[in-house]
């Protein structure tokens, strides 16, 4: 499929950089990631720390919270940035409308925003960097569409209710099948929260009730990760069909015993390096203007193409500087 990416890199980046005379160095970037215990935002790390590194000055404070759905804790460590003063802040908004008013605080006080991975409600960011959700999870229901030849019935397991970047993949999934592949029933579409241990007990409870499933689609890490353990302990793993989302070692190794069918990888290293770029130059979002929008296309992962150059790229680890 054709990816529409609404904002280019050489645009956003020209809109952004271009002017030295409106550029600010930004001495402290704090980075406020959804959680601390996801790989993606371990990749998202190295791509801000290698941005940081390059500016030759200033530095990275990474803090999340300790799970991705307490918002509350987000909300929590970004009003502490606040009053401590940092000069920018690059921000993945857990919840998009109770990060509004916490971001506009802060740049009232002239601290530059920069959102990253799912989208923030409001213009007072300067800028956003992330995947094309929507048009992620077509990706997937496209790739779906071919496994299951056209017909099938299948589960969908989401995190939490108001997580921007799953709703708009299961978006972009379920429109894709209802265009293109109709005889595909969604069996169950339900939320599982945003612990391991519970998606896993749901989706293998959901899995036990109902009969003849042929493929489960899992929305992002977590959701993969819980899925194919539940796929696991019933024996189902290689037998019925599983789309997720992100690459871990676990997920990898998976697609190499083909019990994953595949996974749409995104570029966090690529969000984080263009998200601190963007913070370290860019000024305080004014009211009239609204935010770039800079969409980093996904890529479909499979048995077939995971040991290609560009996938291995993608995949790499940065060395440690």
């Amino acid at each position: 499929m054709r990816w529409k990416v609404l904002a280019t890199f050489c645009a956003s980046l020209a809109c952004m950089f271009g002017s030295a005379s409106g550029a600010t160095t930004a001495q402290n970037v704090v980075f406020i990631p959804k959680s601390s215990d996801h790989q993606f935002w371990e990749l998202m790390h190295e791509g801000a720390s290698r941005a940081m590194n390059e500016s030759g000055s200033g530095t990275l404070t990474w803090r999340g919270p300790a799970h991705s759905g307490d918002v509350d804790a987000q909300i929590r460590i970004l009003e502490t940035y606040t009053r401590d003063g940092a000069d920018a802040i690059v921000l993945a908004p857990i919840d998009r409308y109770k990060l509004e008013a916490p971001v506009k605080m802060a740049t009232e006080k002239g601290i530059r925003v920069v959102v990253v991975d799912s989208e923030l409600g409001g213009e007072n960011h300067s800028s956003f960097f992330g995947t094309d959700n929507v048009a992620a999870g077509a990706l997937a229901a496209e790739q779906m569409e071919k496994l299951l030849g056209g017909k099938g019935k299948l589960v969908v397991v989401r995190t939490y209710k108001g997580s921007v970047t799953v709703e708009k993949r299961v978006t972009g999934f379920t429109k894709h099948l209802k265009a293109h592949a109709p005889q595909i029933q969604i069996a169950a579409d339900f939320y599982a929260g945003d612990a391991v241990g519970d998606i896993y007990s749901i989706t293998k409870e959901t899995l036990r009730r109902i009969q003849h499933i042929d493929a489960v689609f899992a929305p992002n890490e977590t959701t993969a990760q819980a899925s194919l353990r539940a796929l696991r302990d019933l024996n189902l793993a290689g037998k019925i069909r599983f789309i997720g989302f992100d690459a871990t070692p676990l997920l990898l190794d998976a697609i190499r015993l083909r019990e994953v069918d595949g996974l749409v990888l995104q570029n966090p290293r690529q969000m984080g390096y263009l998200a601190v770029k963007a913070a370290l130059e860019s000024p305080v979002s004014a009211s009239h203007r609204s935010p770039t929008v800079t969409y980093i296309p996904a890529t479909m992962v499979t048995s077939e193409n995971v040991a290609q150059p560009a996938i291995q790229e993608l995949l790499a680890r940065d060395r440690p500087q």
